[in-house]
């Protein structure tokens, strides 16, 4: 009996043996099947190799002292300085572009770089073959023509960004009627505007404006109608209604976006306490804003000028000479006899000589004396539309006119 029962258990423990040696190897030849089907998930800390670094531009900063100050290893900014040639200028970068890294921490290799300048501005740095290499991100954009209209309360700035537009378009605006209108001297409470223009999104995200396709301005100063044409050789320019290029005619404003401080007539000297002449206009804005020639003509003198300080004269073809005073500085290259073109860069407002702050002193001599440049209307030599596209002009500004004409109906 009981070597009955001890066979029984030797029997019972050989059979849980072989079942227990067969089920492991029925795992181990399932094994790599089981990992296909059923991958191991990634550790918690698998991203512990890797680092991320990301920042925006601050004033004054460069690319180099951005990524730095991101603790991003001095070898690997290097190497993107260097990815960057012959694709972006990084002189070129600004207050508030903005960066995204990626790289490993061992071997600070990298695995992502991208620099955001604007939605419609992107770079991007890879590795490719063990060499880092840097594109322009390619942007999809779409373009509607849009039309903005509006009613001056205070100002063109206040007029259009009442109607939910970027002050982008009032630059632009601006410029086109930079050769006809004053707008720190002219723009009178309910003058009007309308302007055509493309405007720019990417993803539906607004990404600014294209070009403006017409415009007009009709207040106390008169009515102005501008178009762009592009003429048969492919050139385009903004035209008047007779067919004249406005960038042939004088501008209004020796700079743009500011204020007058002091217009011309009598007036108390401000540090000299004597009431006398003021021969000129007084632009009041900040240190360094450009300063412009105000029409095409060639530098009677640049430099130190008594009270005026750094000052700037321009003698103009049609024998009107224009003064440009209390400079903080004047363009390199600015001696007497340089040609200049309308609308170049001829310094920067700032407060030398006999000045109490940063402003632009502005004169304008006919004849030996100062007149009122409020007041002053002159043109210098036309450029026409040419003969050969002047039917095609003609056309393009008569239905033109004809649209603005039609929403310029109450």
């Amino acid at each position: 009996m009981a070597l009955n029962a001890h066979r029984f258990s030797v029997t019972l423990i050989s059979f849980l043996f072989l079942i227990l040696a067969g089920m492991m190897l029925f795992f181990w030849l399932i094994r790599p099947v089981y990992r296909t089907f059923h991958p191991v998930p990634p550790a918690a800390d698998s991203l512990a190799g890797l680092r991320f670094a990301e920042g925006t531009m601050p004033r004054g900063g460069t690319f180099s002292s951005l990524l730095l100050t991101r603790r991003v290893p001095l070898a690997l900014t290097e190497n993107l300085t260097a990815a960057f040639s012959g694709v972006f200028d990084l002189r070129k970068c600004r207050e508030g572009d903005r960066f995204h890294l990626v790289f490993t921490r061992r071997d600070t290799a990298l695995i992502r770089f991208e620099y955001i300048r604007s939605v419609t501005e992107q770079y991007r740095i890879f590795q490719i073959n063990g060499t880092l290499k840097a594109e322009k991100v390619p942007v999809r954009m779409d373009t509607a023509r849009v039309v903005i209209s509006g009613i001056l309360k205070t100002s063109l700035y206040q007029a259009v960004t009442d109607q939910g537009e970027d002050p982008e378009l009032i630059e632009k605006a601006a410029d086109m009627f930079a050769w006809s209108i004053d707008f720190y001297v002219d723009p009178r409470e309910n003058d009007r505007f309308w302007i055509v223009a493309d405007k720019l999104t990417v993803n539906g995200t607004p990404a600014g404006y294209g070009e403006i396709q017409a415009a007009r301005y009709s207040g106390e100063v008169g009515s102005f109608t501008v178009i762009r044409f592009t003429d048969s050789d492919g050139k385009s320019d903004f035209f008047d209604e007779q067919g004249r290029s406005i960038s042939s005619a004088f501008l209004k404003s020796p700079l743009k976006f500011t204020r007058i401080s002091s217009r011309f007539g009598m007036r108390r000297h401000p540090i000299l306490r004597t009431t006398r002449m003021h021969q000129g206009i007084d632009y009041t804005a900040p240190t360094g804003t450009p300063v412009w020639a105000i029409g095409p003509g060639k530098i009677v003198s640049s430099g130190w000028m008594g009270g005026y300080g750094k000052t700037v004269e321009i003698r103009h073809p049609n024998g009107m000479k224009s003064r440009y005073g209390h400079l903080s500085r004047i363009e390199p290259g600015l001696g007497p006899g340089k040609q200049v073109k309308a609308k170049e860069i001829i310094g920067a407002v700032g407060s030398t000589g006999l000045s109490t702050g940063p402003h632009l002193h502005f004169e304008l001599i006919q004849n030996g004396r100062q007149v009122n440049p409020a007041q002053a209307k002159f043109r210098s030599a036309e450029k026409p539309v040419y003969v050969k596209n002047r039917a095609a002009f003609d056309s393009l500004m008569a239905r033109w006119k004809l649209d603005l004409d039609r929403k310029e109906r109450p």
